[in-house]
Parts: C-alpha cells; sequence; structure tokens
C-alpha cells in the first residue's frame, strides 16, 4: 500500500489503478480531451480486419473497453472523493466531441486509456487470447539476492499496441487539439507501462 500526499492529504492507494494514478499525475499535461463511452468506440473504431480478428474476438475487445472504463472510473471517483469535483458520470460517459482545457478533463482521458491498457494487459496474462502470451524478455536474466527469472512477465506490448489501435483511431483531426488528445491517452498507456515495470523490478 502507498501513501502519498495529493493536495496537501494522504491519499491511499488500495487498487491497482492506485499508482497508475500517481504517475499520470506526473506525467500529464493538462489539456483538451475528448471524451467516449463503448458504443461511440464501437461506431466509429478500428474495423476488425486491423486486429485480424474475427466477430467474437472484437467483441471481446469491446467488453474490455468496457471493464477498463469501469476501472477507470471507480479510481477516478475513489481519488476525487473529497474533493468538490469527483470525476462525476457525465465526464467520464459524455458523448461530448470536446471539453473545456481543465485539468479534470484531461486526466479523465489519461486514466480511460490506462484503464483499458490495464484490464488488456490483465486477460493477455490469463490467456484470454490466442495471440499474444507472456512477455519472456526477462527470462534466464539475474535480479537481486542472484534470484534466477524463469517465468514471465504481463505482455505490455501486445496491450500497449492493440489499445493504442482502439482509442487513438477515434481521433481524425490534425490540428494541435489532435495532438494534445493523443498526447493525453499516450501519457494513460505509458504510466500502465511503468506501473507494470515497477511490479516485474519488485519480483525481482
Amino acid at each position: 500500500m502507498l501513501n502519498t500526499n495529493i493536495n496537501n492529504r494522504v491519499t491511499l492507494f488500495e487498487t491497482p489503478l492506485g499508482l497508475i494514478f500517481l504517475i499520470i499525475m506526473s506525467l500529464a499535461n493538462w489539456r483538451i480531451i475528448s471524451a467516449w463511452s463503448v458504443n461511440k468506440i464501437l461506431m466509429t473504431g478500428p474495423k476488425m480486419n486491423e486486429f485480424g480478428a474475427n466477430a467474437t474476438t472484437y467483441l471481446m475487445f469491446s467488453d474490455i473497453v468496457a471493464s477498463g472504463e469501469k476501472k477507470a472510473a471507480a479510481e477516478c471517483r475513489y481519488q476525487f472523493r473529497l474533493d468538490r469535483w469527483n470525476c462525476p458520470e457525465e465526464s467520464i460517459m459524455t458523448q461530448k466531441s470536446r471539453l473545456s482545457a481543465t485539468q479534470e478533463a484531461s486526466f479523465v482521458q489519461s486514466i480511460l486509456a490506462a484503464g483499458i491498457m490495464h484490464t488488456l494487459t490483465r486477460r493477455c496474462s490469463l490467456g484470454h487470447f490466442s495471440d499474444c502470451g507472456c512477455d519472456d524478455s526477462k527470462k534466464g536474466k539475474r535480479g537481486g539476492h542472484n534470484w534466477l527469472w524463469s517465468g514471465c512477465s504481463d505482455d505490455v506490448r501486445f496491450s500497449a499496441r492493440v489499445s493504442k489501435q482502439l482509442i487513438d483511431s477515434l481521433e481524425k483531426g490534425k490540428d494541435a487539439l489532435a495532438s494534445m488528445k493523443l498526447h493525453n491517452n499516450e501519457v494513460g498507456r505509458m504510466a500502465s507501462i511503468v506501473d507494470c515495470s515497477i511490479k516485474i523490478e519488485k519480483q525481482l
């Protein structure tokens, strides 16, 4: 359990996305975002053949998006539970294409991206997909106390690639606003990668 002081109060990170929250707070530039829902992703997201998948697999990905959004929303509300703005439902699921340029709006997009990637990574490790497994890049390497790594870790490269296709494909713009949105998505993915790396190092 990690304790940290944010806005002059102690926050307890009790969920898997808790550390991701801290990383996003450190990495994110607070910019304009576009919030979206599962239905919007299914209507405007990447085509099935971009994943080389059939309809069943595509529906599985849509379920992952829904699960990732749910986790992100819960974590967001938990982290801001003592603030005036406490991550209300409309901030997560709004269909509006643009929101005001606020810190809260930018954080919402980043943590949604992190939640989706986190869910993808976990399900990949649990063997839910036939085209991804585990990352054995550390196999054979030695960690602390001369411990030999012989297993495999979460395949974050797979989840980063797929989540990038799922989320970034929604942005069709070519202007500065579009760049800001893509930046916030990337912050969420980076936070997930750093979170996984920290857990691996702790195991080593």
